[in-house]
């Protein structure tokens, strides 16, 4: 979701570890965080920005330390180890229809020699309305009954979050470059850009694809009914024989089956197989993005590749992170050491813990209901945005 952003400043305050704590011998320090209330919130009647939840997450040791902020705004973490940390922030108030969500994230080095004071900019978000956001993504897959595995019934679904009717002509769907347990190659353009190696439009209408508030719509790598259809699973939860569109290209290497769901158009696909497929373990991070003007043009002239351009070179797209109207990193499991994408796009990542084939995906949690329809959350941060390990519901918005 594009969001506007209100400029907040944390100021961190680090401190060397006294004489008098109870364990001299661990060389600890003290963070104090102090959120300003800038004039953008106060005209909306924010008087404090008391019970902020402030999560302090170990990367090293994977662990997580949580505190409130009180009537100040201020909070405490005290006797930290050394070591590396990301903070992620959030606050929600409900105000009528409006749902003015407030959140930031960044990494705070602690070491041995810090003793100066820090100024540190984050940025706080104001969602007053909503756009398009991945509800669900089922990539795990499931087992079949001679217990091998069956990722035929993948699929992505895309929620309209707003209370206007939106139209989705120019919504594309992309999977970024390299998966999430390597290094990324793309990581020096990370902050303003992502590099991905697939993108598929949904088929050209003249009268665009207008979806109502509340309604969204499935693309699903094959759309037939996999549990009674006789090239499906048994055992696959879900039947996607009324998916909106398809995913499906006559430029497989051995020709894919073609159902009766509209297709998708593959305008970039690097990696092209017998079928477009997910990691079905994690790692496929995701985005749905807005590109302006046409399409074609803007791949051919935003190509790039790892190292100079050559006529065998694998190419792929870069798409600056304000085209992006949301964003999901998946991750094989609770390590965040190679991001694929930005803190402003997804501060962290969420993944199915019961790995695959386990028939289970990643929902987006639902924040409350206005008049039945249902408004998921949306706070840039995966982990917390999304319930893991659950059953597939597509099309099931309650």
């Amino acid at each position: 979701m594009k969001l506007r952003l209100i400029y907040i400043v944390i100021l961190l305050l680090i401190y060397a570890c006294s004489e008098d704590w109870s364990n001299p011998s661990i060389n600890t320090h003290n963070i104090k965080i102090e959120f300003a209330i800038p004039d953008v919130a106060i005209k909306e009647g924010l008087e404090t920005y008391e019970g902020i939840n402030v999560q302090l997450y170990n990367t090293r040791k994977d662990y997580t330390i949580n505190a409130i902020t009180d009537s100040n705004g201020e909070v405490d973490f005290k006797e930290l180890e050394p070591g590396f940390y990301q903070y992620n922030t959030s606050y929600e108030e409900e105000r009528g229809d409006v749902l003015i969500s407030l959140n930031g994230s960044g990494n705070i080095e602690v070491l041995d020699d810090i003793s100066e004071k820090n100024d540190l900019e984050v940025t706080f978000e104001q969602i007053k309305g909503g756009n398009f956001v991945i509800r669900e993504f089922y990539y795990s897959g499931s087992k079949t009954v001679a217990g091998k595995s069956y990722s035929s019934d993948q699929y992505i679904e895309v929620y309209n979050n707003s209370p206007e009717s939106l139209n989705a002509n120019k919504i594309y769907l992309v999977e970024l470059e390299s998966y999430g347990y390597t290094p990324n190659y793309w990581s020096y353009m990370q902050a303003d850009s992502i590099v991905v190696k697939m993108i598929w439009a949904l088929p050209e209408s003249s009268e665009g694809h207008i979806i109502a508030p509340g309604d969204g719509f499935i693309m699903a790598r094959d759309a037939l009914n996999h549990r009674s259809d006789p090239n499906g699973n048994p055992n696959s939860p879900v039947d996607l024989g009324n998916a909106d569109f398809e995913f499906w290209s006559d430029k497989t290497t051995t020709g894919d089956i073609d159902h009766e769901a509209p297709n998708m158009i593959d305008k970039l696909w690097t990696y092209k197989g017998s079928d477009i497929a997910f990691h079905t373990r994690g790692g496929s991070a995701i985005a749905i993005v807005e590109i302006p003007g046409n399409v074609d043009e803007y791949i051919n002239n935003n190509l790039v590749a790892k190292g100079a351009i050559t006529p065998s070179s694998r190419l792929f797209c870069k798409i600056p992170n304000e085209y992006v109207v949301d964003a999901v990193e998946v991750l094989w499991d609770d390590d965040e050491t190679y991001k694929r994408m930005d803190i402003s796009l997804d501060s962290r990542g969420t993944y199915v813990a019961a790995k695959s084939p386990s028939g289970l995906c990643v929902r987006r949690k639902i924040r409350r209901f206005i008049e039945g329809r249902a408004i998921y959350q949306d706070t840039n941060n995966s982990y917390e945005d999304f319930d893991h390990d659950v059953v597939p519901q597509p099309g099931i918005y309650k």
